[in-house]
């Protein structure tokens, strides 16, 4: 039998055990000014939270800051490339299948993507 001391005792070491296991741990740290401030710089050019970027860091990951001059126009025009991409190969599978075509006579519409994108490499 348990006394209520032991109970009280034991309560803390659930919750820990609880928040170890599906929350994690808060983990909390002074930081100069200077590092603030790269730290806050780091979170901004890479778009990723304060936490997001320390779990990233401990994690080993690279670290990349996004392309500036990746704009929502260029990958819109990415997008539709991959989109004509696609529709072309399915197309071009179910053609040689039913032995319509050679695959081999794509060549001239693939140079025209090919072509597409080094206009896009050339933005930026």
């Amino acid at each position: 039998m348990t006394t209520q001391n032991e109970q009280q005792k034991a309560k803390p070491n659930r919750n820990k055990e609880y928040y170890e296991k599906t929350k994690g741990f808060v983990v909390s740290i002074r930081l100069p000014g200077s590092t603030m401030e790269k730290f806050d710089q780091m979170t901004e050019e890479t778009q990723l939270g304060k936490s997001q970027l320390i779990k990233a860091i401990l994690d080993g990951a690279t670290i990349k800051v996004p392309n500036p001059r990746v704009t929502e126009e260029l990958l819109r025009q990415l997008t539709a490339i991959g989109n004509n991409l696609n529709q072309l190969t399915k197309i071009a599978n179910e053609a040689h299948k039913a032995g319509l075509i050679n695959v081999g006579g794509l060549t001239s519409r693939l140079n025209d993507i090919y072509s597409q994108i080094d206009v896009i490499k050339g933005q930026l």
